[in-house]
């Protein structure tokens, strides 16, 4: 869930009425309310709101509607580049999504594995394969499926190995695309595991899955799906779709028509032909007196902390780079239409934003430069990144990523478990060991603090480097707040 949507179930408890009018928004308070906080909060956010609203307010051209019946169907534009990357290697992990989740309390084995059954039956993504038929590949929705949970018990040498050996690469072409275990540390403590291929699932599908599981473990029914994931593939595919794109085409290739920018970042190692994906992490915390002043700076120029993190990380990627044109990938949610909503399936479009952080900018000058571009690729998310990297006839460099070699991830966690029928819930990290680009930053807002994870390729840097890199970011963090 993102902030405009947190926002609007907060005025909606509220008993807020808000809508838009011509660009505008109309507000309606209920008369025993003081609304000069929320109002500031709203007029922070009136861009992104009336976006977003106007996002929920499709006509009938746009709707998408049920496809029809056939033996396969089309695989949708993030779909193919999956495909790709997987036909390329095969015995890779690294697009592998696992998800890792520890359960408190006595739990009903056999009924957890008959829940899964039943979540892979009401999401056809998750009884789904991938064909090459006649040289170009197809997703096939199979009806019967053979699925149990891998039993495994916490031993001597702990859950680690086991995780090893849990997340292995999938076959495409053998669904589900979907394993799920469970490790046994006491009689009520157990760790379920939950490992899926990109394929067939983003970062949201992930939370819906856990929510049907909550719900279905807890005896409560839950509503019917007027779509599914296929719908969404053939209705992104259909040729009347992609010409109401052209507008958005058209903004990014112009965003691109001076070519790409390679960032010559200072590695310690020579970069390979052909990447492992082979990857690690560093963290920190920017604490709550920091994370105050930061978003007291944006609240100035009406941009999100996203934009002002953003702004900081290409500060310093100027510097370490010694370039004034720099391209970073970003996710977007891509589900832009409201009838997508509880669907499970890969949706996430990205971005690539390019800022040019130049040297003569003030940083508030620049931060309003990076909201400006954001809400302006904000607006234009729905061409995908798949069909611009084909569009530019870009040659194809298995040592890169098309566009950019960095990503930017900003997230909002609520670290409160969760309860379902007699069991608590709670989020367990692990460290992946994996990067899928040269450096992708990770911030996550929680209770007043940014915490920041610095992922990174060790195909291409050691820990020392990157731990410079880290205190490099943490004195441009110190010189945004002191000098502003």
């Amino acid at each position: 869930m993102n902030n405009i949507e947190k926002l609007l179930i907060k005025l909606k408890k509220l008993n807020v009425r808000i809508d838009y009018n011509n660009d505008n928004l109309d507000i309606e308070f209920p008369k025993e309310l003081d609304f000069s906080e929320i109002l500031s909060e709203i007029k922070l956010k009136k861009e992104e709101l009336i976006k977003f609203l106007k996002e929920r307010h499709f006509d009938d051209e746009n709707s998408i509607t049920v496809a029809n019946d056939k033996e396969y169907y089309s695989l949708s534009s993030a779909q193919n580049r999956l495909y790709f990357l997987h036909e390329f290697d095969k015995d890779s992990i690294s697009y592998n999504i696992p998800q890792f989740v520890k359960l408190v309390g006595a739990i009903d084995k056999i009924k957890i594995e008959t829940i899964f059954r039943e979540l892979i039956n009401r999401h056809e993504s998750l009884r789904t394969s991938f064909q090459n038929l006649k040289g170009k590949p197809i997703q096939k929705i199979e009806k019967d499926i053979t699925f149990s949970i891998e039993y495994y018990k916490d031993g001597e040498t702990g859950v680690e190995p086991i995780f090893a050996k849990f997340i292995r690469s999938f076959d495409l072409s053998k669904a589900p695309l979907l394993r799920v275990g469970l490790i046994k540390e006491s009689n009520t403590s157990h760790i379920l595991m939950i490992d899926m291929h990109h394929i067939i699932t983003d970062g949201i599908s992930q939370g819906i899955l856990i929510q049907d599981f909550i719900s279905l473990y807890d005896g409560v029914e839950l509503p019917t799906l007027n779509l599914q994931y296929k719908d969404y593939a053939e209705w992104q595919q259909d040729n009347t779709q992609k010409e109401k794109l052209d507008n958005q085409k058209n903004f990014w290739l112009n965003e691109f028509k001076e070519g790409e920018s390679i960032l010559n970042l200072p590695i310690d190692f020579n970069r390979p032909i052909i990447r492992n994906y082979e990857g690690d992490n560093l963290a920190f915390t920017i604490n709550k007196e920091k994370t105050l002043k930061l978003d007291l700076i944006g609240r100035e120029v009406e941009a999100t902390m996203f934009m002002v993190i953003l702004s900081i990380f290409n500060i310093l990627l100027r510097k370490l780079s010694n370039t004034e044109n720099i391209t970073i990938g970003t996710a977007v949610a891509g589900r832009q239409n409201s009838s997508l909503e509880g669907i499970v399936g890969m949706f996430v479009n990205t971005m690539a934003l390019r800022n040019y952080p130049k040297g003569h900018l003030t940083y508030r000058e620049f931060l309003k430069l990076v909201k400006e571009k954001t809400l302006q690729c904000l607006n234009n998310q729905d061409y995908q990144y798949e069909d611009l990297i084909s569009d530019l006839n870009l040659v194809r460099d298995t040592s890169r990523n098309p566009l950019f070699d960095i990503m930017f991830t900003f997230q909002n966690f609520d670290h409160s478990k969760l309860k379902i029928n007699g069991l608590e819930v709670f989020p367990y990290k692990r460290n992946r060991k994996v990067s899928n680009f040269d450096i992708e930053l990770i911030v996550t807002e929680s209770d007043g603090e940014l915490h920041i994870d610095f992922e990174y390729s060790t195909e291409l840097f050691t820990s020392d480097t990157i731990d410079r890199f880290i205190s490099y970011f943490k004195n441009i963090v110190d010189e945004v707040i002191f000098d502003n």
